[in-house]
């Protein structure tokens, strides 16, 4: 999936994030992708929009400029806060998506980047 035109926007933080799509993850932890957690919401598990700003608002908390979800209740970014290899084992269609919001199901994470220049 390539990268969408969708804009999430925080309108508390004026802060803007930008739908990257959905990419295949990998075991063990160590090799993924997006391995540092940063929160579960297993709360927001049946509801894709709550989750998704649930791990939106803990990225920000964090000073993070990636985050993904998966699961659909993980938080999780890349080691570092790093956007650089994201995408290391290519797009997935194991996500679902509901209106402007994504998050992975089996093997995939749903990334959000930091919009520049806002």
């Amino acid at each position: 999936m390539a990268t969408c035109a969708s804009v999430l926007q925080d309108t508390l933080e004026n802060i803007a994030w930008e739908k990257q799509g959905c990419y295949h993850e990998v075991w063990p932890r160590k090799s993924k992708a997006m391995g540092e957690l940063i929160g579960k919401f297993k709360e927001n598990r049946k509801d894709v929009q709550a989750a998704v700003e649930a791990c939106l608002k803990a990225a920000e908390e964090k000073q993070l400029e990636i985050f993904g979800v998966r699961r659909p209740y993980k938080c999780v970014t890349t080691k570092k806060d790093s956007p650089a290899d994201f995408d290391r084992y290519g797009s997935s269609v194991t996500c679902k998506e509901e209106g402007d919001y994504g998050v992975g199901i089996k093997r995939a994470t749903f990334v959000y980047i930091m919009k520049k220049g806002e």
